[in-house]
Parts: C-alpha cells; structure tokens; sequence
C-alpha cells in the first residue's frame, strides 16, 4: 500500500478525486460538487499574524484592523467567506496553501492568516506574533473529501479514519 502527500489547491484537490487520481483529500473546502462526500473532521480557528521583522511586530496583540489594512497581506488563492469583514484591502501576495502564507508572512512583508495550532511553534519561538487574538480572528472547518461511490466497507473506512483524525488532532491540541 502506497501513500503520497500533495499540498494542493482545494480545486486541484477535488478535480483529481473526480479524475479518480486520489482517493481522499483533506482541507478547506468552501462548496460542494455534487459527486463528492464530505465529511467535516474538526475545525480551526484563523488568527491574523506578523513576523518578527515586520513594522507591526512591536504592538502586536493590540493591532485593530484599520491599522493593520494598511499593510499588505498574503492572502489565499481561494475564496474564504468564513473571513467575512476581516478580508484585508491591500493583497501583496497570493498563495493556494498555508505553507505559502506562512513563508510569505515569515519573511516580514506580508500580515496574515494561519491556523493557530499551525502558527504556536513560531509564537513560541518569537519569530511570529498574533496582531490581535481577540479580534482578528475567523473559524474553518476543514473536511475528508472522497467520491461517493457508497459502500459499507468505504463507510466503516471512512468512519475509523474520521475517529483517529479527531483524537490525533486532539492530541495536538493538547500538547501545545
């Protein structure tokens, strides 16, 4: 049994399920082709950050959104409705995949959002801070997405695999 690994644009992800090129993707999905199943597994809250090297670094914590609008942000290639009024209005740079986002905002140029769980080693560290927890922040759920060709064994599968993602993810939780 062969598993890979693909950090792919949720688009991407779901046109290689229809093409039968993966069996299950996991991510942020923001609608619903008809052919596919999805099933949520837990959510994660978004939180907007600054680098160590960024001007804002310094007030960071106690950043409100007009301040924070009018430096450029790394946003997603993606729409992200759950973002709602915190979507910024000065987009530097564009990327499909949190890694990216981090990379971007790492460098020091760019403000943006990161899952928090993702984010807390490089709190930890010092080298990223949030700009304000309290207020600039958004919630995603994130789904396991399969083709919906039903069967009892796919389900049981599906089931177990839901089961040991939660308590993985918990577990993760925990420890930071």
């Amino acid at each position: 049994m062969c598993f890979s690994v693909l950090v792919c644009s949720p688009g991407e992800l779901e046109e290689m399920l229809l093409a039968d090129r993966i069996q299950m993707a996991i991510g942020y999905f923001w609608h619903r082709v008809p052919s596919l199943d999805y099933t949520e597994i837990f959510s994660e809250d978004q939180l907007a950050y600054c680098a160590r090297g960024h001007p804002l670094f310094a007030r960071a914590g106690k950043i409100d959104l007009a301040q924070a609008d009018d430096h450029a942000w790394a946003w997603r290639s993606y729409p992200l409705p759950e973002a709602g009024a915190l979507a910024p209005r000065k987009i530097g740079a564009i990327a499909d995949n949190m890694e990216a986002v981090a990379m971007l905002v790492l460098s020091g140029k760019h403000l943006g959002y990161l899952p928090e769980h993702f984010a807390a080693p490089y709190v930890k560290q010092g080298l990223l801070a949030p700009l304000n927890a309290k207020t600039m922040r958004y919630r995603v759920a994130l789904q396991m997405v399969t083709r919906s060709a039903r069967n009892d064994a796919k389900c049981e599968i599906v089931k177990a695999f839901v089961d040991d993602m939660a308590v993985a993810h918990e577990a993760h939780i925990s420890e930071n």
